[in-house]
């Protein structure tokens, strides 16, 4: 390429960018001059790097600091389950409230009553909320996703898997599972429906729950919800576990007894 046309791409790189001639230079050589492809590139890394910026003033930062402080462990890195427990009633929830679940998800907690310092402060300053009034309007958001939207319910549930699990653990225990089905599955496909599920559990079923069942069944709640006819005409070589087949014998006995 001749030297007047690579200065003439670098200037209206430069006049877009904002960029001194070498950075220019390499972004182009990058995109091999093509300018439309590097301004492209460079505007959609730019946008991408503003989103991770502060959105906190350095004394609102100071304040999320000193929140996180107020409540966490003696000594640690972290907030522990006392620290979680007044956290959560000076938000003015229930510990438990399954919106407490959603706020779990959202801090990237990986244990029950844990939240660690740098995704505490690191997600909330994403949100741009540094009081405890902002936190309380942003777990109110949460709380009508949950019961409104079917897609955010299914993330915080499958969250809850994972949340749930011991050291070393790679099922749930069949109570435990239970109960956290009643808490997050019983508003949005019913109590009727999700107590019947809960009920075959209890009575028939004698083994850990697994991720791969406890994903599923979502799906299936999904499909009960949806079609008034699911379990009369539930297809048993349909690719769902063999819990469901269990399920759906157990339910169709009961029916027709």
């Amino acid at each position: 390429m001749a030297p007047r046309s690579v200065q003439k791409l670098v200037e209206s790189f430069k006049e877009v960018t904002d960029l001194r001639d070498s950075e220019a230079t390499a972004w182009l050589t990058k995109y091999k001059w093509n300018l439309e492809d590097a301004v492209e590139a460079y505007l959609t890394q730019t946008v991408m790097n503003s989103q991770g910026q502060n959105l906190l003033t350095q004394e609102q930062k100071s304040n999320l600091i000193n929140l996180f402080n107020k409540y966490k462990q003696d000594d640690e890195d972290y907030i522990g389950i006392d620290g979680t427990i007044q956290y959560i009633e000076d938000m003015e929830f229930e510990v438990e409230d399954p919106v407490v679940l959603a706020l779990a998800e959202f801090l990237e907690s990986t244990k029950m009553g844990v939240f660690e310092r740098s995704k505490f402060v690191d997600n909330w300053e994403k949100a741009g909320i540094s009081s405890i009034k902002e936190m309380r309007q942003k777990v109110l958001e949460f709380q009508r996703s949950l019961e409104n939207d079917e897609q955010f319910l299914k993330k915080v549930y499958d969250f809850t898997f994972k949340f749930l699990l011991e050291n070393n653990q790679r099922t749930l225990l069949k109570d435990t599972a239970v109960e956290y089905w009643k808490l997050l599955l019983s508003h949005h496909f019913g109590e009727e429906k999700t107590s019947q599920w809960c009920q075959f559990i209890n009575d028939e079923w004698q083994f850990a729950i697994t991720k791969d069942q406890w994903q599923m069944l979502f799906l299936f709640m999904t499909e009960w919800n949806q079609k008034g006819n699911f379990i009369e005409s539930y297809d048993e070589n349909a690719a769902w576990p063999s819990m469901m087949d269990t399920f759906v014998e157990y339910l169709r006995a009961k029916t027709s007894s």
